[in-house]
């Protein structure tokens, strides 16, 4: 059974539940270009205190995605309360969806900023038909928001690291199989755009040293046969190849070795859009000159419908 939708009617105040979010979709106008920008903050709070607000009002995307908020369920609505007043620039030019891990605080989580005038016609932070018990609902791992001309996911991939090794690989492999099927029911509804922290390479290509590193975490043969059944299935193009081709860029840097100001990193972190508006495509990169605002780096889309 494919997710149940949540019906859109225009708020005023935050709405205190599973997701907390602003609605005020009474400015909209008809959109025909965007700018989306996806970062995996390492922690909002950390994020805004070193400066997330202005690099967004600098940078002016029409759609922010954030992975890993950090803020589970029981914080995120003082998180709210605290965020608002102290960056108005901020939430007064954009609507905001947060998804929240139910399972512990300070962990996973997913935000997205998209802006006023941008008609939102749905969104959803669970999956219906998935347990309560999946990761992608336990632990706020999830946004759906669909536009006029896309369904936007984003997301915040599972580490198969946890607990050490690849130890936790197979539940990996589970999110895999569900977030599959959940974007097959997504894009039968409109064309897709997948973003986020997908916490795995696509190719040897995508990453510093790959002899070394092949077999770790986010960089083992299932992890990207995973995402490439995905590419292929759901017929989708990497925008960053699409419009860099084999350009060395990463999105994540760990922080031994120097390797941050070497730029020698990881490439995990994708817009992956459907092939049905992907001549719509006008630009996408990677921003890693960006280096203060946490251990990855924001990546870009940019959209012009005609």
């Amino acid at each position: 059974m494919p997710p149940k939708k949540q019906s859109m009617k225009p708020q005023k105040e935050v709405i205190v539940s599973y997701s907390p979010c602003t609605i005020d979709t009474e400015q909209y106008k008809d959109v025909s270009q965007y700018k989306i920008i996806c970062l995996n903050t390492n922690g909002i709070r950390a994020a805004l205190k070193k400066g997330l607000v202005g690099y967004i009002m600098n940078n002016n995307p029409d759609i922010f995605c954030i992975s890993e908020t950090k803020v589970g369920v029981n914080k995120i609505q003082s998180f709210i309360n605290d965020a608002v007043p102290d960056y108005p620039q901020l939430f007064n030019n954009y609507n905001f969806i947060f998804s929240s891990a139910t399972n512990k605080e300070g962990y996973s989580g997913t935000g997205v900023f998209i802006r006023k005038n941008i008609q939102i016609i749905s969104y959803e932070t669970s999956c219906l038909h998935l347990t309560p018990q999946s990761l992608i609902n336990l632990e706020g791992r999830y946004i759906n928001i669909q536009t006029l001309h896309f369904n936007l996911v984003s997301v915040y991939v599972p580490n198969s690291g946890r607990g050490g090794g690849i130890s936790f690989l197979p539940e990996r492999m589970d999110y895999e199989d569900e977030i599959r099927f959940l974007l097959k029911q997504k894009q039968k509804e409109k064309p897709l755009i997948y973003c986020g922290d997908l916490n795995s390479i696509r190719s040897e290509i995508d990453i510093h040293n790959f002899k070394s590193n092949f077999g770790s975490p986010g960089a083992t043969q299932e992890e990207m046969d995973a995402i490439e059944k995905l590419i292929t299935e759901l017929k989708l193009t990497d925008s960053f190849r699409k419009v860099n081709g084999e350009k060395i860029k990463y999105s994540w840097f760990s922080n031994f070795g120097n390797s941050r100001a070497k730029k020698q990193g990881w490439r995990i972190d994708y817009f992956l859009v459907d092939e049905q508006i992907q001549e719509f495509i006008t630009g996408a990169d990677i921003d890693d000159d960006c280096q203060f605002l946490s251990d990855h780096v924001p990546i870009k889309l940019e959209l012009k419908f005609e």
